[in-house]
C-alpha cells in the first residue's frame, strides 16, 4: 500500500500506481511464502523425541528456496530503479 501511495504521488498516474502497487504486493507475498517454506522442517528431519544439542553442531543444508528468495529480494530492493530506467 505504501508503494502504491508513493507511485501515485510521484508519477501522478493512478493506473501506473495501482499496477506497481500490485506488483510489489505480489513480490512481498511471494517472499513471505518462500520464507515460511524455509522455516518448515520435513517430517523425516523431525525426530520422535526431541534432542537438544549445541547450536554449532547443526549442519546447514542447501534448500532450493534460496534461489527464488534471492531473486525476489533483488526485485524488491532494486525493482524501482530498474523500472525507472526501463521507462
Amino acid at each position: 500500500m505504501i508503494k502504491l501511495i508513493f507511485f501515485a504521488v510521484f508519477t501522478r498516474s493512478f493506473a501506473w500506481a495501482v499496477i506497481m502497487g500490485l506488483a510489489y504486493a505480489g513480490l512481498g507475498t511471494a517472499f513471505i511464502y518462500f520464507l515460511r517454506r524455509l522455516d518448515q522442517r520435513d517430517d523425516r528431519e523431525r525426530p520422535e523425541v526431541p534432542t537438544y544439542r549445541p547450536a554449532g553442531t547443526d549442519k546447514v543444508k542447501f534448500r532450493w528456496e534460496y534461489f527464488p528468495l534471492v531473486i525476489l529480494l533483488i526485485l524488491i530492493v532494486w525493482g524501482e530503479p530498474i523500472v525507472v530506467l526501463l521507462s
